[in-house]
């Protein structure tokens, strides 16, 4: 999930329901009708149009949208492999579709926002006994707990960087592993003093 890109286009001001039901609409129907080549470029060519409506620049878009990618081309590779290459380029023209608006949706919308569109749309359910506040409570940190561990991980490698160290996937995956570990104990034990869970 990306970071906010504070902007006064349109889409940044537009309301976050709204804004939510076009992103599930887009994905439903690219996840629908994605064997089509014309449904799966369309997908790609309206998102490319809508960053460029929100003005977000190339650079941070390109930065997000990177990282799926190594995902999306295995996706793509076995779809390849057990069906045909254009099923493969649609299967990964709809990810990428339904990844990026995404991302859009988290670059132009502030966490606070996208948490009172879903305590708003959630309320109704509190009388039926759905545990709203627990949810949002889950979906917040979530949200919040992304882009920390993306830190983690950018501070990681630089320290490695730092001393002249090659990737290695242990000396990786340990300290990332066990700063997330601490980091979600520390959010556990703050839960706990505030009485949340009990």
């Amino acid at each position: 999930m990306g970071v906010y890109v504070p902007g006064r286009s349109l889409i940044h001001r537009a309301p976050t329901g709204p804004k939510l039901c076009m992103v599930l609409a887009i994905i439903a129907v690219t996840a629908v009708f994605g064997r089509s080549m014309f449904v799966a470029v369309g997908g790609i060519t309206l998102v490319a149009c809508l960053y460029a409506a929100a003005g977000i620049p190339f650079r941070i878009a390109f930065r997000q949208l990177l990282a799926p990618i190594p995902i999306i081309v295995f996706i793509g590779a076995i779809t390849w492999w057990k069906d045909s290459l254009t099923v493969a380029l649609c299967t990964a023209a709809t990810l990428l579709t339904a990844i990026g608006v995404a991302i859009l949706l988290s670059l132009t919308t502030t966490i606070e926002q996208m948490m009172d569109a879903l305590e708003h749309g959630l309320t109704p359910l509190t009388r039926v006994g759905f545990p709203t506040e627990k949810i949002l409570i889950a979906m917040s940190l979530t949200m919040r707990l992304i882009p920390l561990t993306a830190l983690t991980v950018a501070e990681i490698l630089e320290a490695r960087r730092a001393r002249g160290l090659g990737f290695s996937p242990s000396a990786f995956g340990v300290p990332l592993i066990v700063r997330s570990l601490l980091r979600a104990k520390a959010f556990g034990e703050a839960l706990i003093s505030r009485g949340v869970g009990d």
